[in-house]
C-alpha cells in the first residue's frame, strides 16, 4: 500500500452516497390514514358520518313531452257560396215588406178622425151680395181651412177662400176667385178673436153659400203624431241607406263577400222590385185581389 494511502484511510463505518440504510429508508413511519366510512350499499340502513358529496352525472337532460311546430295552412280560395249571395240579395228587400207593415199596422192602430172635427156652414145672405157668420173652434181646437166649393154665381164659376188656420192672432183676408178670367179679388176679413168672417161679393149674387169648416186638435196640430212606434218606424226609414252601405262593407271586412256581392246586386235590382211590390200593395189596398 502506498504511503499517501495510510494517511487517507477512510473512517470506519463509511458508507458511499449510493448505499441506502434500511433504518433511514424506513425512519419513524408515519400512521396509515384512517379510513371513512362512507355507507353501506344497504339503503335501509345508513350510518354514514357526513353527507357524501355531490356527484355529476354525464346523463343529457330530456325535455319532458315534445313541442311540436306546424306551419300555417295556406287558406285556400273558395268559390261564390251562393246561399250567402242569394241571402244578401234577397235581405235587404224582407226588411223593407216588414217594415212596411209594422208602419202600416201601427198607423191603422191610430184613429185620425179623433184629431179633426168637421162642420158645415150655410151661410145666408139678406142682400144676396153680404155674407156674415162665425167660425167657432172649440177649446183645444184651432181652425184647418174653410172649404167653399165652386158654384155658378152669375154666370161665373166662383169659390170663396178664407185664411182661418192654426192658431191666428191677426186679422186674415177672405178672397174671391174666378175661375173664368183666373181673378183673385178681396172681398172681405176672417177676424180670430171672435171668429167672424165678413165679406160681399164682386160681380155676384147669391141667397145662401155652403162652407166646409175643419177643426184640428190644438195638441196633434202643435206637437204631431206621438205613436212611438210610428216615429220609430220613420226614423228606421231615413237610417236604411246607412245600415245597407254598413252592412255592405261589415260583409266584407268579415270575408263574407258571397254575402256582399248579394247586397250590392240588390241595389240595381231594387228598381224593377220596388215599383213592382208597390203595385201589388196598391191592388191588395183597393181590393183588386
Amino acid at each position: 500500500m502506498a504511503e499517501g494511502d495510510e494517511g487517507r484511510t477512510s473512517p470506519p463505518n463509511e458508507k458511499p452516497f449510493f448505499a441506502i440504510d434500511d433504518e433511514a429508508s424506513t425512519g419513524t413511519s408515519s400512521p396509515p390514514p384512517t379510513s371513512l366510512f362512507m355507507g353501506s350499499l344497504d339503503t335501509s340502513v345508513s350510518t354514514a358520518s357526513s353527507p357524501p358529496p355531490a356527484q355529476l352525472t354525464g346523463d343529457v337532460s330530456v325535455l319532458s313531452g315534445g313541442h311540436a311546430f306546424t306551419l300555417p295552412e295556406v287558406a285556400q280560395k273558395q268559390g261564390m257560396q251562393w246561399g250567402q249571395f242569394f241571402l244578401g240579395m234577397g235581405l235587404p228587400f224582407v226588411v223593407i215588406i216588414v217594415m212596411m207593415f209594422i208602419l202600416g199596422f201601427a198607423e191603422s192602430r191610430d184613429d185620425y178622425d179623433d184629431y179633426w172635427r168637421y162642420e158645415t156652414i150655410n151661410a145666408m145672405s139678406e142682400d144676396n151680395s153680404t155674407f156674415e157668420f162665425s167660425i167657432e173652434p172649440e177649446e183645444d181646437e184651432y181652425p184647418d181651412g174653410v172649404y167653399q166649393p165652386m158654384q155658378e154665381l152669375a154666370n161665373q164659376s166662383l169659390t170663396i177662400r178664407i185664411d182661418a188656420y192654426g192658431e191666428q192672432m191677426s186679422r186674415t183676408d177672405v178672397y174671391q176667385y174666378n175661375y173664368s178670367n183666373f181673378e183673385s179679388k178681396t172681398i172681405g176679413y176672417y177676424e180670430p178673436s171672435n171668429g167672424t168672417v165678413f165679406f160681399q161679393l164682386d160681380g155676384a149674387s147669391a141667397e145662401s153659400l155652403m162652407f166646409e169648416v175643419t177643426y184640428i186638435d190644438q195638441d196633434y196640430h202643435d206637437e204631431g203624431d206621438n205613436n212611438l212606434v210610428v216615429e220609430i218606424m220613420e226614423g228606421a226609414f231615413c237610417m236604411l241607406p246607412f245600415i245597407y252601405v254598413g252592412a255592405i262593407i261589415t260583409s266584407f271586412v268579415k270575408g263574407r263577400k258571397s254575402l256582399g256581392y248579394g247586397l250590392i246586386t240588390a241595389f240595381p235590382l231594387a228598381f224593377v222590385v220596388l215599383p213592382a211590390l208597390f203595385f201589388i200593395l196598391l191592388v191588395i189596398a183597393f181590393g183588386g185581389l
